[in-house]
């Protein structure tokens, strides 16, 4: 008597067909495919295949979520550490070379942070409404046109 719970489980948390499965567990395929159909394990294994990728995805979603905080938690301290750089007596003191780093840093800084100036602003509103006429226009010239050949023409009489 085959041992239906592990021939179960593994049909359901592998990949293997059953044909292979029935092979490998001296079963005749269409015992095993009777016994599938009885106990659903198609619809089994896409469950848990099902609950895999969400789990992937969330898994994924959470370590990508934990690296932007990370960038974010150390975007806030170098901002912080400009502002007491501008805010000292010493921004002063050396307005040339200093001061371009910083302003290239804080440039940097509103990048990380998906800041957008405003004239990211409009060239994007601007590539949107481009996008928009062309879709607009392809809508239009959905028209489709059969042109008959006068050969074409002498085969249809």
């Amino acid at each position: 008597m085959p041992d239906w719970k592990k021939i179960r489980a593994e049909y359901i948390s592998t990949g293997i067909s059953y044909r292979k499965l029935a092979e490998k567990y001296g079963v005749t395929p269409s015992v095993l495919y009777r016994q599938m159909a009885k106990e659903n394990w198609v619809d089994l294994r896409k469950q848990t295949t099902s609950r895999a990728i969400a789990k992937t995805v969330e898994s994924v979603a959470s370590k990508e979520a934990s690296y932007v905080d990370r960038i974010t938690t150390v975007a806030d301290k170098i901002l912080n550490l400009i502002e007491a750089k501008v805010n000292s007596a010493e921004a002063v003191a050396y307005p040339g070379q200093e001061l371009r780093f910083l302003s290239m840093s804080l440039k940097d800084i509103a990048q990380v942070k998906g800041y957008k100036t405003e004239l990211d602003l409009k060239e994007q509103q601007a590539r949107i409404a481009k996008l928009e006429k062309e879709a607009k226009q392809d809508e239009q010239n959905k028209d489709i046109r059969v042109v008959i050949a006068t050969e074409a023409e002498e085969y249809a009489k």
